[in-house]
This record gives C-alpha cells, sequence and structure tokens, in this order.
C-alpha cells in the first residue's frame, strides 16, 4: 500500500483589524535567510477486516533567501529569486508493525541516502515564477530532482515547489479582510490530478495577514502508472479529496509564515480484482523563523 503514497501529498483565531485599513500587500525582504521546516503526516486505512493501518511521514530543513541583485527594498510581485540549501531530509514509514526510516544527516547503508545527502549543504539558485513554478539551471537542482525522484518517497516529485507554494501564493495581491483568491494546482507524479485552492483573507493586523485555505477535487481515477509509478496501470483509486487548512505571514517580512494544511482522501482501491474502500489523511506544516 505505500507504493500508493507517492502522489499523496496555527488556527485562525479573530484578533483586533487596523481601523480604517485599506489594501495591503505582503512583502518580502531580500537578503535575509530563514530557516524553514516542512513536515508531512499521513495514515492510509483499507476498510475492510484485514486492514492494517499504514503510515508514513516526511520532514524537510533548508535555509531559504531572496536573491535581490539588481532591486532596492521589499519585493512585493513575483518572479523571484530565491537561494535554496537544504540541511536535511527524512522519511519513514510504517505498516504491519514494521518501520522503516531514512535520514540524510545519518545515511548508513542506503544507497539513494547516501547520494541525496551529497546535495545537502550546496546552495542552489531557483526561480519561482508568476504560476507559482519553480525552475533552475543549477546542475546540483537537477541531481536533487533525480534523486528525490529514485527515492520514491510519498510527494518526493513535488517536494520541492511545495515549499514555495503558500508561502508566495499570496504576493503581488492587494489583500483586504474578506477577499477570496483561487489558486489552480495539479497533484499527483504526472500532475495529473487538478485541485482548485482558494485562500481567503479573515484577518489583517499591523504585525500579521491570516487566511483560510479550502479545495479539493472530485472523484476521478487515477492508475498506478499516472502516479509516476512505473507499472502496468492494472492497479488504479477511485479517489477524490478535500483541504481545510490555515496560514499566517509577518506584515515586516512575509518570508515568515506558517501554514497548516489538512487533506482528507476517500476512493476505491483496485487491485487483484479486489475493490477496497480506503481512506487517507494528511497533514502538511510549513513554518520560518
Amino acid at each position: 500500500m505505500i507504493k500508493f503514497l507517492a502522489f499523496l501529498m496555527v488556527l485562525v483565531v479573530p484578533f483586533g483589524l487596523v481601523a480604517g485599513q485599506g489594501a495591503v500587500q505582503l512583502r518580502y525582504l531580500p537578503d535575509t535567510p530563514v530557516i524553514q521546516t516542512s513536515s508531512v503526516r499521513i495514515e492510509l486505512l483499507q476498510q475492510s477486516p484485514q486492514a492494517v493501518p499504514v503510515s508514513a511521514y516526511q520532514e524537510v530543513q533548508a535555509r531559504l533567501e531572496i536573491i535581490n541583485s539588481d532591486k532596492s527594498g521589499p519585493i512585493f510581485h513575483l518572479p523571484v529569486d530565491v537561494s535554496i540549501d537544504l540541511q536535511a531530509i527524512q522519511v519513514g514509514a510504517e505498516a504491519k508493525g514494521k518501520k522503516t526510516s531514512f535520514d540524510s544527516r545519518d545515511p548508513g547503508s542506503s544507497p539513494m541516502m547516501k547520494e541525496l545527502a551529497k546535495v545537502i549543504g550546496h546552495p542552489m539558485r531557483l526561480t519561482v515564477g508568476e504560476d507559482l513554478q519553480v525552475t533552475s539551471e543549477s546542475k546540483d537542482f537537477i541531481k536533487l530532482l533525480q534523486q528525490l525522484e529514485s527515492l520514491g518517497g510519498f510527494r518526493a516529485s513535488s517536494l520541492i515547489s511545495e515549499m514555495f507554494e503558500h508561502l508566495f501564493a499570496l504576493a503581488g495581491h492587494d489583500l483586504r479582510v474578506g477577499q477570496e483568491y483561487t489558486q489552480q494546482l495539479a497533484l499527483g507524479g504526472d500532475e495529473n490530478i487538478p485541485m482548485t485552492l482558494t485562500y481567503k483573507v479573515v484577518a489583517i493586523n499591523d504585525d500579521e495577514v491570516r487566511a483560510t485555505i479550502s479545495g479539493g477535487f472530485a472523484s476521478m481515477e487515477v492508475d498506478k502508472a499516472a502516479l509516476g509509478q512505473g507499472g502496468s496501470g492494472e492497479e488504479s483509486l477511485q479517489l477524490s479529496g478535500q483541504i481545510d487548512g490555515k496560514a499566517v505571514w509577518s506584515r515586516k517580512n512575509a518570508l515568515i509564515y506558517k501554514t497548516r494544511l489538512d487533506y482528507v482522501y476517500d476512493g476505491v482501491l483496485k487491485e487483484d480484482g479486489r475493490q477496497v474502500p480506503v481512506k487517507v489523511t494528511l497533514r502538511h506544516e510549513d513554518a520560518t523563523r
């Protein structure tokens, strides 16, 4: 069952609003590095008498810094150039009482982690475009993506883009309380699962901008090959998903932020002529300091 996890991958509390507050924009300070921690926890349960829960986790730590070589002052709009220095990647899973885990800081005998560890600690220059797509000409970045794919961990293929997705989601927009901003995303190994996310600004004060996040996708069939995991496509999932979350960005420097998203997937696994109902819950949290 773990093979199907590859693609799945700050409570909003009312507080004082600024009197007469007009539209504000998130401002990102260049040449001001932050440390980002991105973690994912996932639980999968087949709803059958012999079902065995499967759980997995993924955590990434990185040093981020906006590069601002030809501009002065804060940055408000995309595209933006970012330096990212991965410091650690941990992945693990548990099923039938058996645990597996990998840590780039202690690669042990894992050939994949040994290769991945070679990329850790080497700053890479990336560009986050207006569409939130991440591009780079860095050879280390290309090598990193190759290593993440070979690692085969859940959400590996979209790991890097997700580190910037919510951080810059509202960049360049005039923000007012009650405003909604909709973003079209794609999940899965081949980006074959369309998803709509809506950010709603719920509070603004002198220190923070807060928003709720909601979205999902209607029921659709996703086969093994389409998930980027190889295979003949004989195994598949009929799946639907829902997302609810929260985000907060600092008004002084929006590189300082926190998000929490809860994903719930319901579907039917078609495998070896059987159809088994499955339920997947996933929590994705990002924070910088």
